[in-house]
Formats: C-alpha cells, structure tokens, sequence
C-alpha cells in the first residue's frame, strides 16, 4: 500500500529509525512551521502563505504559496556545510501556470518553482527545486552551478503531488536527483557551469522556503548523508501515523459488521482484528509537537506508587529547547517575565536581540545541550501549556494543562492542579522518583528501589558519575553540564540525571502556598543526599536558582483507545462462540 493511497485522518508519517537518526531538520506543516527534528530549527512563515490540504485529506497540514517568493525561513543555520553528504527531500503540488522573471519581464506559462535552500550567493547555495515549464526542468543549484535534469517526458501534472528528492555525496557531477522513487536518466544530466566552482561547499546559515504563487510543499526534510535508492523509496512509503478517530472508526466498522452481517461474521472478525493489529502497532504516541523531546516510557502499572503508563522526558529540558519556546512566545513582548537571568555567576546561555514587539532569541555557543536553569514551577508550567496548545506562536501559555491566568507569583494556600485533559505536564512526585529510582526487577521480580537514579544501591556522592560538589567547573559557562553527559549512569527506565547536574521541578506539594517541589539535587549541593530517591523540598512557584531546571511528562499513547475497542470485539466474538 503506498503512502498515497491512504484515506484522511492520517498526518504525521512514520520514517524507519535509520532515517530519522540521520535528520537535520524535518517539517510537516501541520497548522505550523516547526521542526519536528531534535534540532528545533522551527520556521517564520509570513503572511503570504497559508495551511492547506495535504496529500492524504488533511486539512491545515500542507504550505501553500500565496504570494509569488513567498518565504519561510528558519531560525537558526543549517548547520550542514562545506561538502558534506546530504539528502534534501520535499513533497510539491502544482497550483498553477505561474510566470518566470527573466530580465526584468514576467515570461507568462515560463517556471513555477520551489525552493529549499540555505548559504549565500557570495559563496555557495545548496538549492533543491522543482521547476515546470515548456521543457520541463529538475534541478539543483549550488551557486551558478547547476545540475539540470530536463525531464520533459516526465513531467509533473498541475494539481499533482509529487516527491523531488537531491542526493550528494562525493562531488556534483555525481549526485542524483529522483522524482518520487524513480532515479532521473543520467544522459539528460548535464552540468551547467557559470562560474567556476567544481564543488558544493555551501556555509551555514538559515534555511529559505521559497515558492510561486499558488503553489503547495509539504514534507520537507533534511538528512546529513546521502540516502540510498531503498531508502528514498522508504521515504516515499513513510506510512502516515493513523489518528485515535480513525482507529475507532476501524474498530466500530468491525463491531458493525460482526453485529449485522452474520453470513459473515467470521471473515469479519479475521479483518477486524488484523486492522486492529496493523494499526496499534503503527500508532505511535499522538503527542503532536514535542520541541525535539526525546521519551522514554514507564511501565509497570501498579508499581512504584504509580498505578497507570506515561512518558517522561529521557533528558532535563535543554537551552536550545527553551530557546525554541521563547521564539514562539516571547518575541512581540514577555509579560512573564520568561527571559531573564539564566547562569548568574557565568556567560548567559541565551542571548536577546531585537526590542519590544521583534525580539529574537539565540542560543549562546557552547550551550545547545546544557539544561536550561534559572527554572521556576511557572516557568515549566508555561513551557507545558505552550506544548499542548500546539507549539506555536499562537499557542496559549496560560490555559490548556495548568491553568495560570497571568500570575507571576501565588499567595500562600493557592492550589494549581493538571487539568485532566493534559498532554503534557509537571511529573507528580511520584511519577519523577518512578521514572529514576524504580526497578520493577529488584527482589526477584517483585520491584524495589535504587538509592541513586543510575540502577546504584549507595546515596548519591561520587562526582565521577553525576555532577554534583561543584566538580564540573568550566570557567566560562559554569557548573552545569550538557544532558546526557554521564553516557553509562541512567536509571531502569532509561532517564538521565536525575540525580545531579540541575534541581527539577515536580507539581503537587504538601506545604501551603507552593504548588512544587524541587527533586534529585544539582551540580552545587555537595550532601548527596539530596539526590536519593525520598529527598525533595517544597517551594513557593516562583522560587528559582542557577541550579534549578526541568523535565517534562506526557500521556500514554492512544492505543488505549484501539485496546478498548478491541477488547469489545474480543468480547463479542467470545459471546457469539458460546452461543
């Protein structure tokens, strides 16, 4: 079945693990321009473009081009340059005839064209475009050097969805371009030189999405390696990612026909459940947009003082991640205050640009991968929100999970739960001291718990395992280290850092006027107490530190739903045989 001959109700597509390992930057337009990459590199689309109707039916989940040039540009580089291998890839659909500038005059019925692109003319630009015309024409510019592909026995319909896909590895008069699997015919290959650069050598700068005017691209990705044939046509294939509606439509279709067409019943049945089978092992945890989130899932339900499944985030939030938030809500103006000191005795970690109403965030160098401090309970709070509100720049940060109505501080006895229709949240507590110090295989299958949250049975104390005592100095950006940076020391579930390197916020408190507590110890506490499994404080949720900082939960997957109906249809099956 290909990817094309699915019905709606599908979006997000399903690449294999070998590809999305090696994604520079991957986006989906579903109602937005984020990366769904671990790079966040999310995208500023102006308002001459807007959400469509993508290849599957879905509405709000493709670009379209209203204005002719009309740009979406990422917020940082691309950071692939020189002649690195590479593979960019898109999806593209025709609108219309579009005009070709060409010395000053519009040429009527000349290109309609899209690019994906990033360096600069002054040096060297990798350009990926898909251009019709009378003769037709596939193409790939670095610079004034183009490989074009005159394709005119193959060319795209108006009104077409079509996938162009350019691979570079060694040099560019051996790269290959492909229109949806199929590799285009080397003898039409020519390489056009109009300056002299025998190579691709782009720099790293932001990316540009550029179109004609009623044009449509979706799909966009960006791989650091040159794909092979049968990866490109894995690409083509990705299966669309079924949503929780269209699972219970399946399952109700079963239930409808087991109930009404006996004749037929046990052919039903076999189709059914094989659906059921089919799309619970494609469905995947329908969080949407999760900044670049990397999960890890916590099992055991009933075990460790948690009764249910959820996700927690394998790594504490990072400054890169945080950047991404404040680009999305903070650039016309920060009313809560969400950029402020973030590493007060070192270099800052995030930088500002801009004045109020065009503010820009940056990453400082050196800090892509150091959790983010200065963290207090609202500040999570809001990154949550913003999460289950979508990611954007509309995206509310007061409503949705924790419902904040502005507040920068809270009286004593003020009380802030999770809303029950949370996709993303504060860990409880408990949920935080499973996803660390949990073992369901300790005594003999029975569960227990470690004392440290890296499988150890001694309280935390060795800085050679976890930064704790101040023992990671670096003079210029301060004690905290990237996430993930003791590679061995992670708990059963599979979590970093949790003992060590930042404090971390947890929601629910037993003391009056704090809605959080503060869990698992930081680089600047040397009794390594304070990282064992029982040992938290309470604060007021406003408290913040250099050392303070987060990580985030969310929903078990859906498939819930899909088990639900399932388990119906096993029931009725049983019922009917016992008849």
């Amino acid at each position: 079945m290909s990817a094309m001959a699915l019905s709606s109700g599908f979006s997000q597509t399903l690449l294999p693990a070998s590809l999305r390992d090696n994604l520079i930057g991957e986006w989906l337009f579903e109602n937005n321009g984020n990366d769904r990459s671990v790079n966040s590199n999310h995208l500023v689309i102006n308002n001459t473009a807007s959400f469509e109707i993508d290849r599957y039916g879905n509405t709000n989940s493709a670009l379209k081009f209203i204005a002719s040039n009309t740009q979406a540009n990422s917020i940082f580089n691309i950071n692939l340059s020189g002649n690195a291998e590479r593979t960019i890839s898109f999806w593209a659909k025709f609108g219309n005839q579009g005009t070709y500038w060409n010395g000053g005059y519009n040429q009527p019925g000349g290109y309609t064209q899209t690019f994906v692109q990033w360096g600069n003319y002054s040096q060297s630009r990798a350009m990926s475009s898909w251009s019709q015309a009378s003769g037709g024409h596939l193409w790939f510019q670095a610079h004034w050097l183009d490989i074009d592909n005159k394709t005119p026995n193959n060319l795209p319909l108006f009104n077409e969805w079509r996938m162009v896909t350019f691979v570079y590895k060694d040099s560019l008069s051996s790269a290959q371009e492909y229109l949806d699997t199929n590799i285009q015919n080397n003898s039409n290959l020519t390489l056009n030189s109009y300056g002299n650069e025998p190579t691709l050598a782009t720099v790293a700068t932001p990316l540009s999405i550029i179109g004609s005017a009623g044009d449509f691209i979706d799909d966009v990705r960006i791989f650091d390696r040159a794909l092979t044939p049968t990866e490109i046509g894995q690409l083509y294939l990705a299966v669309p990612e079924p949503s929780a509606l269209s699972l219970l439509a399946v399952g109700l279709g079963g239930l409808a026909i087991l109930r009404r067409r006996r004749p037929v019943r046990k052919v039903a049945r076999s189709i059914t459940l094989l659906s059921f089978v089919f799309f619970t092992n494609l469905c995947q945890a329908q969080l949407g947009f999760d900044n670049g989130t990397t999960w890890v899932d916590v099992a055991d339900p009933g075990k460790g003082n948690v009764s249910y499944s959820f996700k927690i985030s394998k790594y504490e939030t990072t400054v890169t991640q945080y950047v991404s938030f404040l680009n999305s809500v903070a650039q016309t103006s920060d009313p809560h205050g969400l950029f402020h000191g973030f590493n007060w005795r070192y270099a800052e970690p995030i930088n500002r640009s801009g004045s109020i109403g065009n503010y820009s965030y940056s990453v400082a160098d050196g800090f892509q991968n150091r959790a983010i401090t200065a963290m207090n309970w609202l500040d999570a709070a809001r990154y949550v929100n913003w999460l289950h509100n979508g990611g954007t720049s509309s995206s509310d940060t007061e409503t949705g999970v924790y419902s904040l109505n502005g507040v920068t501080s809270l009286t004593v006895g003020t009380t802030i739960s999770r809303n029950t229709t949370a996709k993303f949240f504060i860990p409880t507590a408990e949920e935080w001291q499973k996803a660390g110090f949990y073992d369901p295989t300790k005594n003999g299958g029975s569960g227990g718990w470690w004392a440290s949250a890296n499988q150890s049975a001694t309280t935390p104390g060795d800085p050679a395992v976890m930064n704790i005592n101040q023992a990671y100095l670096d003079p210029i950006r301060g004690y905290v280290t990237d996430v993930g940076f003791f590679t061995e020391q992670d708990s059963f579930y599979g979590t970093y850092d949790q003992s060590g390197n930042v404090w971390e916020w947890t929601e629910g408190a037993t003391l009056s006027g704090t809605v959080g507590g503060l869990n698992g110890g930081g680089w600047d506490y040397f009794d390594g107490t304070y990282g064992s499994v029982m040992v938290g404080g309470n604060k007021a949720a406003d408290f913040r530190k250099d050392s303070t900082g987060f990580r985030i939960g969310a929903i078990p997957e859906p498939s819930a739903l899909s088990l639900l109906v399932i388990g119906g249809i096993v029931s009725l099956v049983g019922k009917r045989r016992s008849k």
